[in-house]
């Protein structure tokens, strides 16, 4: 299915982009690339981070193995979480100028950025199953 292929190909970038040092350190050939996506991060993660809500939402709807669910699962969360974080200048533009609000949100984006290159190594990993995943549909 194309959501499969184009939600796979959403993780690996945005997973990429979350873990950017260790990527780049293990795969030298990657810094030109993940440096020109820089500038566009805030837009990817934004993305990401809408496409996980939808995702979920038709995960469970899929005949799926289990082994295949709970990876399409781990994908979608650790998505959402490197999106929430990529994203979060983005996110903050569309909050209501309820200062309340944005304090709560800053709160979260602080405890989920210690766990920002684990969530981009398991979406670059599971975006990578669900890609093929999708292919062999």
């Amino acid at each position: 299915m194309l959501s499969f292929i184009v939600f796979g190909l959403l993780a690996i970038i945005a997973g990429a982009l979350a873990a950017a040092n260790i990527v780049i350190e293990k795969l030298p050939y990657t810094k030109e690339y993940i440096e020109k996506m820089i500038p566009y991060q805030a837009v990817i993660g934004a993305v990401a981070l809408v496409l996980s809500v939808l995702k979920l939402l038709d995960a469970f709807a899929l005949k799926m193995d289990n082994f295949s669910l709970i990876i399409n699962l781990c994908c979608i969360a650790s998505t959402a979480i490197v999106g929430f974080l990529l994203g979060f200048p983005m996110v903050q533009q569309f909050m209501a100028n309820d200062e309340n609000s944005k304090a709560k949100a800053e709160e979260i984006r602080k405890k989920l950025s210690a766990y920002q290159v684990i969530a981009g190594l398991v979406a670059l990993g599971s975006g990578v199953y669900v890609l093929l995943y999708g292919i062999s549909l």
